[in-house]
């Protein structure tokens, strides 16, 4: 009986479940058996965009380790970057990534995407045409949600008033007659636009002869010069009320 009461508190202590901590008091690797990561396949639409990653790290039975400290790493960073302790994710191109938290050699993943979302599309380019028949180029550039530029996208073109200035799939207009029209450039559904001015100016001054004429009375009468401004491309520019 005395040899039972001597080795009763060890036995006792057998039969209780051991949790080892570190010296920090954090759980040590061995006890954990799986780690599961949330959102398990989460989509950033922009460039800079964050997405915070949770990892829940279990025992054998099934039991939470809620101490357990985890290290992120990111299987490709030129896609996303991740803070190696506190598991925010940052987009960094268009792609896709593993995120990996890991506890010792015990590891959970999830797979996230870059995917650039158009949020916006600017158009730019000279604004005003000064002569019929001149030309211009416009460009298009579409940016996600937080202003980075979405490459390998194509713009759809379209004129309010093709009698005033039309614009071809390449985004180039010409100008027809004096007056405004509203271009258009639409990228995966979201438009941008710029108004055209066309304003004929007049570059020039041309003279010309009038065609010969004879009178009823068969005498031949005298050539009149014909005075007109033009543009820079020979159209007459004539505005209402200018004198030459």
């Amino acid at each position: 009986m005395r040899m039972w009461r001597r080795f009763r508190p060890w036995f006792l202590a057998l039969l209780t479940p051991v949790i080892l901590t570190c010296g920090d008091g954090t759980m040590e690797p061995s006890t954990i058996v799986s780690i599961s990561v949330t959102p398990a396949s989460p989509t950033l639409a922009a460039l800079g965009a964050t997405q915070q990653f949770v990892a829940t790290a279990r025992d054998a039975t099934g039991e939470v380790v809620g101490q357990a400290t985890i290290t992120w790493t990111s299987s490709a960073v030129g896609v996303v970057t991740i803070d190696g302790s506190t598991g925010l994710a940052t987009a960094a191109g268009n792609g896709t990534a593993t995120i990996t938290a890991s506890v010792g050699s015990v590891s959970g993943t999830a797979t996230i995407a870059v995917t650039q979302t158009v949020a916006a599309v600017n158009v730019t380019g000279p604004s005003t045409l000064t002569a019929l028949a001149e030309t211009s180029q416009l460009t298009a550039a579409a940016t996600d949600g937080g202003g980075n530029t979405v490459a390998g996208v194509t713009a759809t073109w379209a004129s309010s008033d093709v009698a005033i200035a039309t614009v071809d799939v390449n985004g180039l207009i010409t100008a027809i007659a004096n007056g405004t029209a509203t271009i258009t450039a639409t990228v995966n559904g979201i438009d941008g636009t710029i108004v055209i001015t066309v304003a004929q100016a007049a570059a020039s001054i041309s003279i010309t002869q009038q065609p010969s004429t004879v009178a009823s009375s068969g005498m031949a009468l005298p050539q009149q010069p014909v005075v007109q401004l033009v543009d820079a491309n020979g159209n007459n520019a004539a505005v209402a009320g200018t004198t030459v």
